[in-house]
């Protein structure tokens, strides 16, 4: 039995786009250690399609030319929220 009531929020493109992106920096990891300790693993699913097959082949490049400080800043900008205040907090009594 589910504990909250309502329906959950419907995800935004940038949530989808960030998912989507991590999921391909984790494939490409997956695929370089496999590289490097031949014999270890298994190959990481890779989806089928031209768009994966584009953003493998340009994202995944760009992703690692880009500097650290840079790939943060931009995941703040993107992606961080402000923290959210109730208007009516009736748990706390002043």
């Amino acid at each position: 039995m589910p504990i909250s009531t309502r329906t959950p929020a419907r995800t935004t493109l940038m949530y989808k786009f960030r998912s989507l992106m991590e999921g391909l920096v984790l494939e490409d990891a997956q695929e370089a250690m496999l590289r490097e300790y031949p014999g270890t693993g298994t190959p990481p699913y890779r989806k089928p399609g031209l768009f994966y097959w584009l953003l493998r082949t340009f994202f995944i490049p760009i992703y690692r030319l880009v500097p650290g400080s840079f790939r943060r800043m931009i995941m703040r900008v993107l992606f961080v929220h402000n923290v959210q205040n109730w208007p009516y907090q009736p748990w706390k009594t002043e």
